[in-house]
């Protein structure tokens, strides 16, 4: 069997497992749990990895993760002042 052969018969979306073009006369039906991890695990095919347009790390892109960090970061630190205050509205003692 060629590799190519191979890579025709890994069924790439849920439909295509329940497609006559899969089964053939000796391979028995996808069992449920197959059929649900082929429906649960679906990636579209503009999702899928691509070597030979592999993703780029643009300005754009550079930017959003950026903010994202700042956002992240001002997150975890913009409540210090207040901490007082936090643990006495949950009921946390002040001890060591």
């Amino acid at each position: 069997m060629a590799e190519s052969d191979v890579a025709q018969d890994i069924p790439t979306s849920p439909t295509s497992l329940t497609s006559p073009d899969t089964l053939s006369k000796h391979s028995p039906p996808p069992s449920s749990w197959q059929r649900i991890y082929s429906i649960i695990s679906y990636t579209p095919q503009r999702c899928r990895y691509d070597p030979a347009q592999p993703p780029r790390f643009s300005m754009p892109l550079n930017l959003l993760f950026g903010f994202a960090g700042a956002f992240t970061v001002a997150n975890l630190y913009y409540n210090h002042p207040i901490l007082n205050i936090l643990a006495d509205d949950f009921g946390v003692s002040h001890e060591k």
